[in-house]
């Protein structure tokens, strides 16, 4: 399951429209305003947040033992370093879990 975008999900096929649609089916995946959709979590491997973890250990001084202290201030204020605070890509629930 690949996470997409709302934006991206609108110009596929709804699975359920596969299913049970009467006529031809028609792309239109209602994305976050259909109950089937899960949001997927922002890892803490996405590049945006390592990126402001290097920043905030360099200007806390550096070291290694800083990474706890660094990831604190920046659950503290994400938007300052430019990490989103909601989801920004999801996928359809009826495909399973990612």
């Amino acid at each position: 399951m690949t996470p997409r975008t709302p934006e991206d999900a609108a110009s596929l096929l709804c699975p359920v429209a596969r299913t049970f649609a009467s006529k031809e089916a028609k792309p239109g995946c209602q994305g976050p305003a259909c109950a089937a959709w899960r949001w997927s979590p922002i890892l803490a491997a996405d590049p945006r947040i390592t990126a402001a973890i290097k920043t905030i250990i360099a200007e806390l001084g550096g070291g290694k033992l800083r990474s706890q202290e660094a990831w604190a201030i920046l659950m503290k204020d994400r938007a300052k370093y430019g990490v989103p605070i909601k989801p920004e890509a999801g996928y359809c629930g009826m495909g399973g879990a990612l």
